[in-house]
């Protein structure tokens, strides 16, 4: 989900670590999205966002 949040942002990302996700489950230690640095700032700023705002702030 994150690196199509990346993507439709226009941010390329690779997903590293797919495969030694299948290897070591279920202790998968998980995959690292990587970015080029110049994109780093952006891309942290863009998913520490929520994923819906509608669905996270106060419905008063």
């Amino acid at each position: 989900m994150a690196q199509g949040r990346l993507d439709s942002a226009g941010i390329e990302s690779f997903l590293a670590d797919t495969n030694m996700a299948r290897v070591d489950w279920p202790l998968t230690r998980g995959m690292r999205l990587q970015v080029e640095s110049a994109d780093v700032a952006t891309a942290m700023e863009l998913l520490a966002q929520p994923d819906n705002p509608d669905l996270t702030s106060d419905p008063q």
